[in-house]
């Protein structure tokens, strides 16, 4: 199975007309958002009562170490339990899914979560339709190359080249290219197939409509 860096590598060598931002599809893109979305705070909070953060007291660390797994009923049974304390120190979940147990992923999600992800979706496409050599273009391409540039992302990709891939055969560079891993799909339509724009509209309408995201 291609690394991750094999296949931006092999990806950057057949499209070399193009960016590096414009590999991954309307679903990686909407999949990123959401779980960056759905898990910020609860990150935050896991780093900011890490051991290793010395900037949080260790009182603190030992506060959240008590009380992170507490519920409000768990307080009526300990007269120790201060439930301001609680407010302050329970663990933070995650703002689209539930912990639930046996339970497929997306039936874990609630419907904010998927009307997030569908409208991150439809963001991809529009990004992805951007006329080439217009100003809005110019602008997501040059913001791309100086991000890239700052994080030596597309030198780090070369550099990680493996001894074998110098050795390789002219017929195995011909070779067909590796598909890029997918990730969990919100959306499961072809992009590109006549209506698609529409049904990722009827999608988010039918979450939006709902709860009114």
């Amino acid at each position: 199975m291609p690394l991750p860096q094999d296949e931006m590598r092999t990806w950057m060598k057949r499209n070399s007309d193009k960016h590096l931002w414009e590999m991954p599809t309307h679903s990686d893109f909407a999949w990123a958002c959401f779980v960056m979305k759905n898990m910020n705070l609860k990150w935050d909070q896991d780093w900011k009562y890490h051991k290793d953060n010395k900037e949080t007291a260790a009182a603190d660390k030992e506060t959240f170490l008590k009380y992170k797994d507490l519920t409000k009923e768990d307080l009526k049974d300990d007269d120790d339990l201060c439930e301001d304390t609680w407010r302050k120190f329970c663990a933070i979940k995650p703002l689209f899914t539930s912990a639930k147990v046996k339970e497929w992923f997306l039936e874990s999600i609630s419907i904010e979560g998927k009307a997030y992800c569908y409208k991150k979706y439809k963001v991809s496409m529009q990004i992805r339709s951007l006329v080439v050599g217009s100003e809005k273009k110019e602008y997501m391409d040059n913001a791309m190359d100086r991000a890239e540039e700052k994080h030596q992302l597309t030198r780090e990709i070369v550099k990680r080249k493996r001894k074998r891939d110098s050795e390789e055969s002219s017929e195995s560079e011909q070779a067909e290219e590796p598909q890029v891993g997918g990730s969990p799909t919100c959306v499961m339509v072809l992009d590109g197939e006549e209506g698609h724009a529409d049904y990722v509209d009827d999608l988010i309408k039918k979450c939006t409509d709902i709860q009114g995201v």
